[in-house]
């Protein structure tokens, strides 16, 4: 059974699709679309994305050390416009540590980094006016931090007063997210913005990986993206054709825990632990969402709970929780839970689904990206 529909066995593609898109337009069709374009047959005897796929050990090392793998080299072009030759492997100074206490850690395996390492401070507006001219160009997430001096913290300029002072700076690019792998003017634009900073500080560049190996590894990570970037869904519909009231779907929703929320969904949060939501319920027909100002005149022909594999931690009790909630709030409507055949939930389908996200936590995890961890949140997340 293919991944995605495996994944998707309980709302139906076309039913979820639209169910979706007041949860988040563009994802959705990114996945579609792509589960389309790509023909992927994946079985759990080969496993989908960039392990199933020939690799040189060098990368094996980037895609599965957790940022010690990674080259640290200058810059081609900085070095010949000074007329000098690339130093030695021995001269070359190592890499920064990344600074995990801080709030803004760029990370090895899924950023192109540009370190300016230096030991004087530089003032926190002096590198940010320059950064702010060029920024705007890149769409792609990104960063300018700093460490600030004399401390191992690290953190975002951009958030930072004007008052700051920072020895060691650091730019990066995410290499890959939902919208797909970055491409060599991408990587050009963020260095020419990290070659300005070098010439204003009077420091060297130093790039995490050369541009043949990030755009390799955009695409490595972008076929890791398209293979585990699924969506699970259970569907519930009314047993009659009236369907369910607005305020019985709101009063359901809310008896089991769930809170009413961004884009007009219900959303189902760990108590005190963030705003990230394990799993969502909107409406299965357009426009996906539910308007609060008319929940008296409402009618619900149907509702979809769906989780996003990848982004939470622990999906196997995630998945069940949702199928807790689902059966409640199912029961309390007076409908019925639909597999994708649009037949009554039976426990074959539901351990066809368990075992495929096993497949998927096995996956991420040989790839050293585990579900809900925050590089895979940044990779899965619009």
């Amino acid at each position: 059974m293919d991944l995605r529909l495996g994944l998707s066995i309980l709302g139906g593609l076309v039913v979820l699709a639209a169910a979706l898109t007041a949860y988040d337009r563009g994802r959705a069709v990114r996945r579609l679309s792509s589960g389309r374009n790509r023909g992927r047959t994946d079985t759990a005897s080969s496993p989908p994305g960039p392990a199933a796929q020939p690799q040189t050990p060098s990368q094996e090392r980037v895609m599965y050390e957790d940022g010690s793998g990674g080259r640290v080299i200058y810059g081609r072009r900085w070095m010949e416009a000074r007329g000098q030759e690339p130093p030695s492997p021995a001269a070359i100074m190592k890499p920064v540590q990344e600074r995990r206490s801080g709030g803004c850690v760029p990370d090895d395996v899924i950023d192109f980094i540009i370190r300016l390492p230096g030991h004087e401070p530089v003032a926190r507006d002096q590198v940010l006016a320059l950064y702010k001219q060029e920024e705007s160009l890149i769409e792609r997430p990104h960063r300018l931090c700093g460490l600030r001096f004399g401390t191992s913290l690290s953190v975002d300029l951009e958030t930072e007063g004007p008052e700051g002072q920072y020895g060691d700076l650091l730019l990066s690019l995410q290499l890959a997210d939902y919208r797909g792998p970055a491409v060599e003017s991408e990587l050009n634009r963020l260095s020419q913005i990290g070659l300005k900073l070098a010439d204003a500080v009077h420091r060297q560049p130093q790039f995490s990986i050369g541009f043949e190996e990030a755009l390799q590894r955009a695409a490595d990570l972008d076929k890791f993206c398209a293979a585990f970037d699924v969506i699970a869904s259970v569907s519930i519909i009314p047993s009659s054709e009236e369907g369910f009231t607005g305020d019985e779907v709101r009063s359901a929703a809310f008896s089991q825990g769930m809170e009413f929320g961004p884009r007009n969904v219900f959303h189902m949060r760990h108590p005190g632990k963030g705003e990230r939501p394990f799993f969502t319920m909107a409406n299965l027909f357009k426009p996906g969402e539910f308007s609060p100002d008319a929940w008296e005149t409402l009618r619900v022909k149907g509702l979809a709970l769906f989780m996003n594999v990848p982004c939470v931690t622990d999906p196997h009790a995630v998945f069940e929780r949702m199928l807790v909630v689902a059966n409640h709030v199912a029961s309390g409507l007076g409908g019925l839970l639909l597999d994708q055949d649009h037949k009554p939930l039976t426990e074959h389908a539901l351990g066809v689904i368990r075992a495929q996200i096993g497949q998927i936590v096995a996956g991420m995890e040989r790839h050293n990206i585990a579900p809900g961890s925050v590089r895979a949140i940044r990779l899965f997340e619009p």
